[in-house]
């Protein structure tokens, strides 16, 4: 589960940060959002979620009892969002964005900052040659 905007939002706000775009389509070609983006940096984070087993509850369709299954596939994992994701992270890869990768709940937010700040360091730099 991603966290709620709002928290990422008060992070960012608490290491004087600018609000980063929520699921920003990053190819006008394709469907694909990044979950958190500064587009004018090109930095991206992405919340990879569906990793982890867990527990769904269906109904049996031929005894119509309710059932507990483990379930193991994700958007992230299933065969075919894995491979749509890999193309995603390529093309960015390609087009100059950096892209930084975190399970849910465990952001690693000194990374974030890091990179965030570098990032406007070379953009401002770029833009004074």
């Amino acid at each position: 589960m991603k966290p709620k905007f709002d928290e990422f939002l008060l992070m960012c706000k608490a290491r004087k940060m600018e609000a980063p775009i929520k699921e920003y389509k990053v190819f006008p070609d394709r469907r694909f959002r990044i979950d958190y983006c500064w587009p004018d940096i090109m930095l991206a984070i992405e919340l990879e979620g569906g990793i982890y087993p867990h527990y769904r509850i269906i109904t049996n369709q031929s005894t119509g009892k309710k059932e507990r299954i483990l379930s193991t596939v994700g958007g992230h994992t299933s065969g075919k969002g894995y491979e749509s994701n890999l193309y995603k992270y390529n093309r960015m890869a390609v087009d100059g964005w950096t892209l930084l990768r975190y399970p849910p709940k465990k952001i690693d937010w000194n990374q974030i900052e890091f990179m965030y700040l570098l990032n406007k360091k070379v953009k401002r730099s770029l833009e004074e040659i």
